[in-house]
């Protein structure tokens, strides 16, 4: 044992001092390779190849995300304006244009200047980073603005959901309706009292009385042309 340990000595091979030498240079390993990644390199990422593969994928997800959450709104607005074309012909006329154009405009710049900030930090521009951040956040104020004055204005005008639907102004008084019907039956039976989707019941069945009737007659036409 003693000439065991004698002959280690003298070569030199401490087990101890070997693991110890050998975490040092283990961690100035990766201290060095730290300090050779570019500054924009996450430290979760192995080289930029994969943080791009990475962002890139998650961007294709979110887009995914997107169009199924918005494919399913439009499938479902259009099968209600299918099934109920004389609801949405009756409320279009409450709808503000003007406040809707304002805030379209609002958030295609947002949009804009949210896409240059990114740009501007990329390329680190400081002060175009923050004007344009600045900009941005101006705008979500403006569309909250907006919203806010659309929604009270609904509010204090009783276009709300369902039973409390009440309008204080009925659609053939607005201007929106004046400038595009002048007085005529549609008018006429909304005044009577009869709702929007009543309306559109009565059109659907005097079109269907007035198709099975020249279908009668078509029928006796050729009736007679045979005798």
């Amino acid at each position: 044992m003693a000439q065991s340990t004698a002959n280690e000595s003298q070569h030199g091979e401490d087990p101890k001092g070997a693991a110890a030498a050998h975490g040092a240079d283990a961690h100035a390993a990766h201290h060095a390779e730290g300090h050779d990644h570019p500054p924009f390199l996450a430290h979760h990422f192995d080289t930029p190849e994969h943080q791009f593969d990475a962002g890139k994928m998650g961007i294709w997800l979110f887009l995914t995300t997107e169009i199924l959450f918005f494919g399913g709104l439009f499938c479902a607005y259009a099968i209600y304006r299918s099934l109920h074309p004389e609801v949405f012909e009756y409320a279009h006329y409450y709808l503000n244009t003007t406040w809707g154009a304002v805030n379209t405009c609002v958030l295609i710049v947002s949009s804009l200047t949210a896409a240059w900030a990114v740009r501007n930090a990329q390329l680190g521009e400081q002060k175009k980073l923050v004007v344009n951040i600045i900009i941005t956040i101006l705008c979500a104020f403006t569309f909250m603005g907006v919203k806010y004055v659309e929604y009270s204005h609904k509010f204090k005008e009783g276009l709300l959901w369902e039973s409390k639907f009440n309008p204080t102004e009925e659609a053939w008084e607005l201007e929106s309706y004046k400038a595009h019907h002048g007085p005529g039956e549609p008018a006429d039976k909304l005044k009577h009292g009869e709702s929007a989707q009543q309306l559109g019941d009565h059109e659907r069945a005097e079109q269907s009385e007035a198709a099975t009737t020249a279908g009668g007659k078509a029928e006796a036409t050729g009736a007679s042309h045979k005798l």
